[in-house]
């Protein structure tokens, strides 16, 4: 007698004839978990071998086989020969799918034999492979076992989104909807929200999902955006949500915020300042919360609104993406909404750019500025290990700030200051502000700061072709530097007397090697300045200089191991000098 032991859709038999058929396997491969668990490092070509193995493999390996689509290219080779053919890199159907071929495609597809794999991940598909597998399927769900969805990878036109979900089972767990610019931006949307809305009719387990709408952020519908919050408002698995052009609506985001299992966010604040009201004290947070990353992309005014009403205890990781150029009144509440939302506690990375492609000459009308004392409040992060802050404005910042961020962030490993080519200054700091970093920020290894190295060289009190004196240097003028950074990012900074400029970051940062600009204009306007190229080549000068003074400090460390290990035996031939005359008074006595 049979008996069968069912487990979700498989069936393990335990008969004597089993007992036999398998008498050569290995024990463990007996057992379903753990014959599954190796399907998933198997690759396609020996998932199909398992396959065609025995009917007890078949079934996990067929799943695990069809856990991944690449392209509809596998699909159509499972018909019969005669049923499609390869027009140079194309492949499509040559007739209507007879119920005799569906017949093959249903064995076939269980005992697929990659024989040909990259030969077939190389094909594309015709619009008529998926109109012709709709109009003729004899069952309703045509691909049970996929998992992953990626859109992109299938390089079909967008119409073809809704009709490829409608043939997908309830096992899909992770989805990426990268949708084309199309010619109507109505249309995609049309696709989108039908697609958001299959999904969440299917309710699956979904885990995963991204959506990236390609150079066609602008003007999203609202009916789009909320598509997509009704979508997102359905899925209670999720442990990534990715969407960086559709706003999700303020409850939808709280939605997610709520998820035990929700870990990496990216997702677009919408302006609406409608944010449910907080409960008792500046703002509400969910005692669930396990969010680690977040990725905003916002205008400060509109992050300014979300800190009012959420709060991210547990977060680790914060990334803004700002959209335009900030307006005056946006600072300095925008630094007090991230301490007000955020714990000092977990807190280690921040970073902070423009999402929008940017301009000098913009920056440099824009009213909004900011200031020294503006990022103060980020100064409780104490943990803080990266920092990063880009924005399309104007700044005015000093060597005191400089100071006070090395000292208060002692774990600070790598540091960005309005380092792109779209920072405009007002003030800026000196080079001293880097003797202050090299001094107190132990850990520091990758450092970008625009600064004055050129004003110093109007000092009245020496001449330019002698050492620059002792004062010069700060700090560093009386202690040697200990610094760590090996990479210096000078964006566009003003530079005069390159080898005194080598000297000062010889001496601040001994393993410095990598010196950077950013020296190449984004908009022609912002390359009307021909002081642009001599500071680009007074630049490649100090670099030219830093590597030998490099040179110099070895040969010097070089040259004091050599004299320690002279000592050191001058040292031993007088101890053995030593030892013989006593051993000869030993023998006189």
């Amino acid at each position: 007698m049979t008996t069968g032991v069912r487990m979700g859709h498989q069936s393990f038999y335990r008969n004597e004839d089993y007992d036999s058929q398998t008498s050569q396997t290995h024990r463990a491969l007996r057992v379903l978990e753990v014959f599954m668990r190796v399907c998933e490092y198997a690759d396609e070509r020996t998932l199909a071998r398992l396959a065609r193995t025995c009917r007890h493999f078949c079934e996990p390996a067929t799943q695990e086989l069809w856990r991944v689509l690449p392209n509809l290219t596998p699909l159509v080779r499972c018909f019969p020969r005669d049923s499609w053919t390869i027009e140079g890199s194309s492949i499509r159907f040559t007739r209507a799918l007879l119920p005799a071929d569906w017949l093959t495609y249903a064995w076939l597809v269980r005992r697929l034999g990659y024989t040909n794999a990259s030969r077939a991940l190389t094909l594309s598909t015709s619009d008529n492979v998926l109109q012709t597998l709709c109009a003729y399927r004899p069952m309703l769900v045509l691909l049970p076992n996929i998992r992953i969805l990626s859109w992109f990878g299938l390089k079909l036109a967008n119409r073809w989104l809704p009709p490829l979900l409608s043939l997908l089972g309830d096992k899909l767990t992770r989805v990426s909807l990268c949708i084309l610019p199309v010619r109507n931006q109505t249309d995609g949307q049309i696709v989108l929200r039908d697609a958001f809305a299959l999904l969440k009719a299917k309710g699956l387990p979904l885990t995963s999902l991204d959506v990236d709408l390609i150079h066609d952020r602008h003007n999203i519908h609202p009916t789009t955006s909320a598509a997509l919050s009704t979508l997102a408002t359905s899925l209670s698995h999720l442990v990534s949500f990715e969407c960086s052009d559709i706003p999700l609506t303020p409850n939808a985001i709280e939605y997610l915020l709520d998820l035990g299992t929700l870990e990496r966010l990216h997702v677009r604040l919408p302006e609406s300042t409608l944010w449910p009201t907080p409960t008792v004290g500046a703002g509400r947070s969910s005692p669930i919360c396990s969010l680690k990353i977040i990725m905003l992309f916002c205008t400060p005014s509109a992050y300014n609104s979300f800190t009012r009403a959420v709060r991210l205890p547990s977060l680790r990781r914060l990334v803004m993406f700002n959209d335009g150029v900030p307006r005056a009144e946006d600072f300095p509440e925008f630094f007090k909404s991230i301490r007000r939302q955020c714990d000092p506690a977990m807190l280690v990375d921040i970073a902070i750019s423009t999402h929008d492609e940017c301009s000098l000459a913009q920056a440099s009308r824009s009213d909004a500025v900011i200031h020294s004392s503006d990022l103060h409040p980020l100064f409780d992060f104490e943990h803080l290990t990266a920092f990063h802050l880009d924005m399309q404005c104007r700044h005015d910042l000093d060597d005191q700030l400089f100071l006070d961020m090395a000292k208060a962030w002692p774990e600070l490993k790598q540091l960005d200051v309005a380092i792109s080519e779209y920072s405009a200054y007002d003030q800026m700091p000196s080079l001293k502000a880097l003797t202050s970093l090299a001094l107190h920020c132990s850990h520091l290894e990758t450092l970008g700061v625009h600064f004055d190295a050129a004003s110093w060289h109007s000092d009245s009190d020496w001449e330019p072709s002698d050492v620059p004196p002792e004062r010069f240097f700060g700090e560093l003028a009386h202690r040697s530097s200990g610094s760590r950074v090996y990479s210096l990012n000078v964006g566009m900074s003003p530079v005069e007397g390159g080898h005194h400029v080598a000297l000062f970051l010889a001496r601040a940062f001994p393993q410095l090697c990598e010196l950077h600009t950013v020296f190449e204009p984004t908009f022609p306007d912002d390359d009307e300045d021909p002081r642009r190229e001599i500071i680009r080549k007074r630049w490649e000068e100090v670099a030219r200089y830093v590597p030998l003074f490099a040179c110099i400090r070895q040969d010097e460390r070089r040259r004091l191991e050599d004299e320690d290990d002279e000592d050191d035996e001058d040292d031993g031939e007088g101890a053995d000098d030593a030892d013989s005359a006593i051993d000869e008074d030993e023998e006189e006595a």
